[in-house]
Formats: C-alpha cells, sequence, structure tokens
C-alpha cells in the first residue's frame, strides 16, 4: 500500500473506459486536439492549483499568485488575448469569492503528512494505492480531508470547478439510488484515505464551485453535495468492483483490439457531447487516419 509501481491505472483512465472509443484515442493512442488549449482545463488546474496552496498558507495572496503562475504555465495567455470571458480576471474573482465565502467558519483541512509520509498535505495529494481485491495499482489526485469543527466528523472532498451548473449531475447521469450515487470517485477516494491513514471517514462530498460567465450563478459560489453521509463496507466493496471491472475490460480490449462505439442514445447524449474524438467516431472509418493527421497529435507519455 502506497508503493510507486509502474504499472498503476488512473481513476481518469477507468472513467474515460465509459466509451471505448474514448478510451482507445485518448490512452492507446493518446492523441489531442491541435491548437490552442480549451479554457476550461487551463481554469480547472489553475483553480485546483491556487487552492491547493489556500488551504496550505491560509493566504489568499499566495493563492493569487500560484493562480497567476498555473495559469501562464498552462497557456492561459492566448485565452486572455482571444477575448474569451473565462479569462485570469475573471478566474481571479472566482477565487477571491470562494475565499471569502469559504467554509472555513464550520469545517478545518486535516494534515496527514505523519500518516502518508511526505510534506504537510491538506489537498491536492497525489498518491499510488495497491487493493488486494484489484490486480493493478491505483493512482488518483485525492483533494483533501475535511473536519467538522462542531461534530468532529471527517469527510472526503473532491473539488470540481464548473461552467454549466453547480450539481456535476445532469439528467443523463441521475443518482441510482439514495447511498451514493453514480460516480465511484468519492467511495474509492474514501476508501483510499481510510486505509492510507486509519482514519474513521464517515462521509463523502463534490464541492462544486461555479466558475462560469451566466447569470444563473455568481462566480465562486459553491454548493457541498452528499455523495454518501454514512460509512458502511458495501461503499467500499462496489468501488472496488467497479475498479476491477473496468480493469478486466481495458486489458481484454487491448489484446482483442476491439474498440466499438458507446451504444445508447442517452449514453451517446451524456458523453459524446463533451468528447473531443466525436468527430472521429462520426467521419467515415476510411477518412479517420487522415483526420488524426490533420487535427490532432500524440500527447507525451508520463514518466
Amino acid at each position: 500500500m502506497g508503493a510507486e509501481p509502474k504499472d498503476y491505472v488512473s481513476y481518469s483512465r477507468l472513467t474515460t473506459y465509459s466509451c471505448p472509443v474514448r478510451g482507445y484515442y485518448g490512452y492507446e493512442r493518446r492523441l489531442r486536439k491541435k491548437g490552442p488549449p480549451s479554457v476550461f482545463p487551463i481554469a480547472g488546474s489553475a483553480g485546483h492549483d491556487a487552492l491547493d496552496v489556500y488551504y496550505r498558507t491560509d493566504s489568499m495572496a499566495d493563492a493569487m499568485a500560484k493562480l497567476e503562475e498555473t495559469w501562464e504555465a498552462e497557456g492561459g495567455k492566448a485565452i486572455d488575448l482571444s477575448g474569451d470571458s473565462l479569462n485570469l480576471l475573471h478566474m481571479k474573482k472566482v477565487l477571491s469569492t470562494y475565499i471569502n465565502s469559504t467554509h472555513k467558519a464550520a469545517y478545518e483541512p486535516i494534515y496527514l503528512a505523519d500518516m502518508v509520509g511526505g510534506a504537510d498535505m491538506a489537498s491536492e495529494a497525489e498518491i499510488t494505492i495497491v487493493f488486494p481485491e484489484v490486480t493493478r495499482p491505483i493512482r488518483m489526485i485525492l483533494d483533501r480531508v475535511m473536519k467538522h469543527k462542531r461534530t468532529g466528523d471527517l469527510e472526503v472532498w473532491d473539488t470540481k470547478f464548473t461552467a454549466s451548473q453547480l450539481s456535476p449531475f445532469s439528467k443523463w447521469s441521475p443518482p441510482p439510488d439514495d447511498k451514493y450515487m453514480m460516480s465511484h470517485q468519492i467511495p474509492l477516494y474514501t476508501t483510499a484515505w481510510r486505509e492510507l491513514t486509519g482514519l474513521d471517514i464517515q462521509a463523502g462530498k463534490i464541492e462544486a464551485i461555479y466558475m462560469g460567465t451566466a447569470a444563473r450563478a455568481t462566480p465562486g459560489e459553491v454548493r457541498l453535495i452528499d455523495i454518501f453521509d454514512r460509512w458502511d463496507e458495501e461503499i467500499r466493496e462496489n468501488a472496488l468492483e467497479w475498479v476491477q471491472d473496468k480493469i478486466t475490460e481495458m486489458e481484454w480490449r487491448k489484446e482483442s483490439k476491439c474498440y466499438p462505439q458507446i451504444d445508447g442514445a442517452m449514453e451517446r447524449q451524456y458523453i459524446c457531447g463533451r468528447c473531443q474524438y466525436r468527430s472521429l467516431c462520426e467521419a467515415r472509418p476510411s477518412a479517420r487516419e487522415g483526420l488524426i493527421e490533420l487535427h490532432y497529435e500524440e500527447r507525451e507519455k508520463r514518466v
């Protein structure tokens, strides 16, 4: 547990295989679109880095400096020059609103350095963990563990920057029951934190931060979304069963070279609308390699 073997699989890779084609283009061929990067990944990365600094230092100035640093490093200057309304100035407003209305009145972050080794961590901890029920190590980025000041309860939070709505779940991805939602991310992250630290973490939440420019919410406004509010072992079992099923599917597809397009109108409407490979699926098979050469490039492999 906690080792760093190279044969790991990331949580994001597992979720990408919700569509076999997306898994193939994204992780087997490692393709990304040419041209300037999208504003949303840049804004999300900059926001996460800034919150990491804020929770470590309790300094808005340090958080703002980190926001600017990541924004520039990720290519955000091109977005500022393009006139996009979701620019660096806007993200500063998002961060300022978030910090001034933060949940620190009720919660405090837990620092876990002594338990997992390394620097003090309140957020953005990248770990690789081995579960005995799973055939490959899993790598994930755990945002933070929070403690309710009044009750003392511990909760895993995962922060989502969203430009569409304050709930990350749409009508195409409804919760299957009232115990925990379709996403296995929070149950899996909580399982990891519980096993890494031995802490009795009872709840898992998504911290949704609105970063859009529409009038439906204030930029920086936050909603805490309960995924589960009481831990039981069924949560762990279901999350790890889902992980192993995805690993088995990935390995079989790689061996068989079988990557069909996702089936089902509801699934396509939810997944395809956000997929950068949609134009390849819609093109004739004979034209796809030419489109890849024109519009895509291969990402560098992560060491």
